[in-house]
């Protein structure tokens, strides 16, 4: 394939500020969610991040595997909303790793780089003759992190793994749904993101202990083990108090009133969440209601949750003809936490949500603003140095920069499928 336009990493602006990462290359072969964003909170950061795809065998997340099913001719595979969100900063480098010379190429990588992601299944690595034991023994230093669904070892290593798999098997589906309901799924594959951000903060900490020993480290991160360590709470009730938890919907175990109510307009609501009863004077009188907080049902906080389902009508019923943004700001000034359920209309309309700064413009062809990171150093984030890269756009760059191959060498690489 021929290689597409890119923005080279010589010419990805910093703004100025010295990132952390800058001089940290990270060899990405992730996928789908949780990879992908480990890599791309390094990147933000500065690292050099080369995303290593193939053109048969793609990043799922672009929408497909293969360029054979872009029928169309379309480059849909450069536009998938799922992928764009979590490739920025990063290079595009297209390396076929079940031919010799792509395994040749990509050792050659290794030995100029800091880290090797990668979330196949568990073995995958070692199928290709790249696991850790090999990529070391050419770069000592060399920092390795794989995230298999379900950890290499133990009865169910083998298992295939996805964000709703992960979410049943770490008994998360357990605890989401409505009260008296079935489990359910998030929609937003939350154990995907908890092993990405738990990941790149593992990879921080190895970078941080090379600087004292000069070694790398090998890191196996289990996504269902990440995703059970963020809902440790429910383990201990049971081991400590044997109570079972489940679902409560909107609803939380001390908090009443505590959801999600309905607000004027189409399909519009605001949460609000009353922990004391400060808050809950304070919402009685914004609301006119001082007859609630003379109801016995709702004096106390203890009454309030034992009667939560009489207390959410009520205040369902006064929220209904009320503008969310308005009310929220109302509450807010009264000191109870509340805020309108916002949508994507929202986000596109105001250049201010969630704070000023937060979305960056781009200079790309399918994107004008993109949700930049989130933290901040001084007050300022750190900036999007490079959109989502189409597929293969920096292959002849990297190859040329890193490697040293000449055009002859490149012309012959691509006519024998290796980039």
């Amino acid at each position: 394939m021929a290689a597409q336009k890119s923005t080279s990493r010589a010419e990805m602006t910093t703004n100025g500020m010295n990132l952390p990462l800058e001089p940290i290359r990270v060899l990405d072969l992730t996928h789908r969610l949780a990879g992908p964003m480990l890599t791309m909170l390094l990147g933000d950061w500065g690292a050099d991040v080369l995303k290593i795809e193939w053109w048969r065998r793609m990043d799922a997340w672009r929408g497909m595997i293969s360029i054979e099913h872009d029928v169309g001719g379309e480059q849909r595979y450069n536009k998938g909303a799922n992928w764009l969100k979590l490739n920025r900063n990063k290079r595009s480098l297209t390396l076929n790793l079940k031919s010799e010379k792509g395994k040749g190429l990509f050792l050659e990588l290794v030995k100029k780089s800091d880290v090797v992601a990668e979330n196949f299944s568990a073995g995958v690595m070692e199928r290709l003759g790249l696991g850790y034991e090999r990529l070391s023994a050419l770069n000592p230093g060399i920092i390795m992190i794989s995230m298999p669904g379900f950890g290499k070892s133990g009865p169910h290593a083998s298992f295939v793994s996805n964000g709703a798999t992960i979410e049943g098997y770490a008994g998360l589906a357990s605890l989401t749904g409505y009260e008296d309901g079935v489990p359910r799924n998030s929609v937003a594959i939350w154990p995907d993101p908890v092993a990405g951000i738990q990941g790149a903060v593992a990879v921080g900490l190895a970078l941080m202990r090379r600087e004292e020993t000069g070694k790398g480290q090998y890191i196996e991160l289990a996504q269902a083990e990440a995703l059970i360590s963020m809902i440790g709470d429910s383990v201990l009730d049971y081991a400590v108090n044997g109570t079972v938890q489940s679902p409560v919907g909107n609803g939380d175990s001390t908090m009443a009133p505590h959801g999600v109510y309905p607000c004027g307009g189409d399909d519009r609501w605001i949460s609000i969440a009353v922990g004391t009863d400060a808050e809950w004077n304070a919402l009685c009188e914004s609301a006119g209601h001082d007859e609630w907080a003379q109801d016995g049902r709702f004096q106390t906080q203890l009454s309030r949750w034992r009667h939560r389902a009489e207390l959410d009508t009520a205040i369902g019923e006064w929220t209904a003809s009320q503008d969310a943004w308005e009310l929220a700001d109302r509450l807010q000034a009264a000191g109870i936490p509340a805020a309108p359920v916002v949508n994507e209309e929202d986000f596109l309309q105001s250049e201010d949500l969630p704070s000023r700064g937060f979305h960056q413009v781009l200079d790309h062809p399918h994107l004008r603003r993109f949700p930049g990171p989130a933290a901040r150093l001084d007050g300022e984030a750190p900036p999007i140095r490079y959109g989502p890269p189409n597929l293969g756009a920096h292959s002849d760059e990297v190859c040329r920069d890193l490697l040293g191959l000449s055009e002859d060498d490149l012309n012959q690489l691509r006519e024998e499928g290796v980039i």
